[in-house]
């Protein structure tokens, strides 16, 4: 899938970290949730994702006004102040051992700015890598647009959410994932936690595996008491010093973890010992 690459392909060479993408003010906040937030979709005919992040926003998305755009429409709009929006881009981050694209989607505000890259940041959050289809994430979008809509509206009485790590505010205030149920997909683990009874000598919450249909039936519904992992990494265990997004959610909004580690030989492309430990030691 393309994304954004019809737009300009400045825009994609351009946001090669999220770190240099200017984050949004305090003082710009006000106008933001004054304005209505621009979708924008792509023109590719066969992605699910203009399908699948209209209804997310349309039954998640309670903070501001929204409405939908094309690529070219953003082109044209983007430099008016009293409009945001919210772009799917694909993202490297140079620094990485092994640099890979990954797709950002990510809340920006308007305004006379020379690049799409130089767009003031509200907030983001990693959907795929760039070389998958996204469709083993997209059923997870509603989700992620209720956890983001849940974000933003707390930045309108606190704005120091706004630093990159914002969603460290939301990991403390969730609490213990024990007391949910944890869903995990086999094929996303590591070897040594690809059973519920390997991952019980590290963690003893409640955890089953399902298939990614099942899981995605789960979500659909908000089944209550669910939590699962979002796991955005290469899709070969074989690529070392790329970086591997672990994030556990709820469907009630809750964020129990979020973070990424450099795949190597001591932590693979997984939910690591030590990632599980953090998780077993929150109360």
């Amino acid at each position: 899938m393309k994304k954004l690459t019809i737009l300009v392909c400045a825009l994609l060479c351009a946001i090669t970290a999220l770190a240099q993408r200017p984050t949004a003010k305090k003082t710009q906040l006000p106008a933001f949730f004054a304005s209505t937030l621009y979708v924008v979709t792509n023109n590719n005919p066969l992605s699910e994702y203009n399908e699948m992040i209209k209804e997310a926003v349309q039954k998640n998305w309670r903070v501001t006004q929204f409405d939908f755009i094309s690529l070219a429409e953003f082109e044209q709009q983007r430099f008016d102040a009293t409009k945001s929006f919210m772009i799917y881009s694909e993202t490297t981050f140079p620094k990485d051992k092994n640099p890979i694209p990954f797709d950002i989607l990510s809340i920006v505000l308007g305004g006379n700015y020379a690049s799409v890259e130089q767009m003031p940041e509200v907030c983001s959050f990693p959907i795929c890598v760039s070389e998958s289809d996204g469709s083993d994430a997209y059923y997870k979008l509603p989700i992620i647009m209720s956890f983001l809509n849940q974000h933003v509206k707390t930045l309108q009485t606190n704005s120091a959410l706004l630093k990159d790590k914002k969603y460290a505010y939301h990991v403390k205030q969730s609490g213990s994932m024990a007391k949910k149920t944890l869903y995990l997909i086999e094929e996303e683990q590591l070897p040594e936690f690809n059973t519920a009874q390997k991952i019980k000598a590290l963690y003893k919450g409640k955890v089953v595996f399902l298939a990614q249909e099942e899981l995605a039936n789960l979500l659909r519904k908000r089944a209550i008491n669910v939590a699962f992992l979002h796991k955005v990494a290469p899709l070969s265990n074989e690529i070392m010093g790329a970086r591997c997004y672990i994030i556990f959610m709820g469907t009630d909004n809750a964020l129990y973890h979020f973070g990424w580690h450099t795949i190597s030989e001591k932590e693979g492309n997984g939910v690591t010992a030590k990632i599980w430990k953090t998780l077993a030691a929150k109360k």
